[in-house]
C-alpha cells in the first residue's frame, strides 16, 4: 500500500524483494514463481521498466548466480493474452476493411464490411489470403475454402 503512488519507492521496494529472495536458498523453480508472483503484485509502469530490468541485471550479476538465469520468463495474465489476441484481430480486421475497399471500391458493401467485424483471426486470415487472387470482393467471403 505505502508503494500505490510511490513509484519510485515501488521500484526500491520490489529490487529489495529480490535480493532478499536470493537469500532464502529456495530451488530455482521456488524462487521463480515467487519471483514471478512479485512481478505480478508489484507492477512497474512502462517508463520504469527498462531502468527496473537493468537494475535486476545488476543484482542478478552482484548474486554471482545462475539462478536468475530462467527468471527472464514473464508472467502474462490471461487479461493480456485475451487483449493481445483482440488487438491483433483488430489489425487484421483494419487491414483488411482497408485493402478490400481500395481493390473492390465500387463492390464492397456493407454486409461485407459487417463479416469482417464479425470474423475470428482465423477466418481473417483466410480472407486476406484470398484476397490476392480473388477476381471479385465476392470471391472474398466465399464460405467453400473457410
Amino acid at each position: 500500500m505505502e508503494t500505490r503512488k510511490n513509484l519510485a519507492l515501488r521500484v526500491k521496494s520490489k529490487l529489495s524483494l529480490i535480493r532478499q529472495l536470493l537469500k532464502l536458498g529456495l530451488t530455482n523453480q521456488e524462487a521463480r514463481q515467487l519471483y514471478q508472483f512479485i512481478d505480478w503484485l508489484m507492477t512497474i509502469p512502462e517508463d520504469l521498466m527498462l531502468t527496473y530490468k537493468e537494475k535486476v541485471n545488476e543484482i542478478a550479476n552482484e548474486a554471482d548466480d545462475d539462478i536468475m538465469e530462467e527468471w527472464d520468463v514473464p508472467y502474462v495474465p490471461s487479461s493480456v493474452k485475451i487483449a493481445r489476441i483482440e488487438g491483433e484481430q483488430k489489425g487484421i480486421r483494419m487491414m483488411l476493411d482497408k485493402l478490400i475497399r481500395r481493390r473492390f471500391p465500387h463492390t464492397v458493401t456493407a454486409k461485407h464490411l459487417h463479416l469482417i467485424n464479425d470474423a475470428d483471426a482465423t477466418t481473417l486470415t483466410c480472407w486476406a489470403e484470398r484476397l490476392i487472387d480473388a477476381k471479385t470482393v465476392d470471391e472474398v467471403f466465399a464460405t467453400s475454402a473457410v
